[in-house]
């Protein structure tokens, strides 16, 4: 009998890039993704699937990113001081 299996069950090695709580960056041989941490059901869960390698070096380099990314809306890219627009 023949068994397949679907690309999402292959058995791929994982490596955690980095952890950045509530964050953490992963990738495999054939892609990379962000997963957040979920407070109510204590589990990382699939955020974001980066697209290439020159995105996740700014993901793990740049903090504000991972924050504009995030679908629950948090702040990013926040000034410390507003200057007064005239027009």
């Amino acid at each position: 009998m023949l068994h397949l299996q679907c690309p999402e069950q292959k058995h791929m090695k994982t490596t955690t890039l980095m952890e950045r709580f509530p964050y953490r960056f992963l990738e495999s041989e054939e892609r990379g993704w962000v997963e957040k941490y979920n407070m109510y059901t204590k589990r990382y869960n699939h955020m974001y699937e980066v697209g290439c390698e020159k995105q996740m070096a700014m993901l793990l380099e740049d903090r504000e990113y991972v924050l504009w990314l995030d679908p629950e809306g948090v702040n990013c890219y926040v000034r410390d001081r507003v200057e007064r627009y005239d027009r």
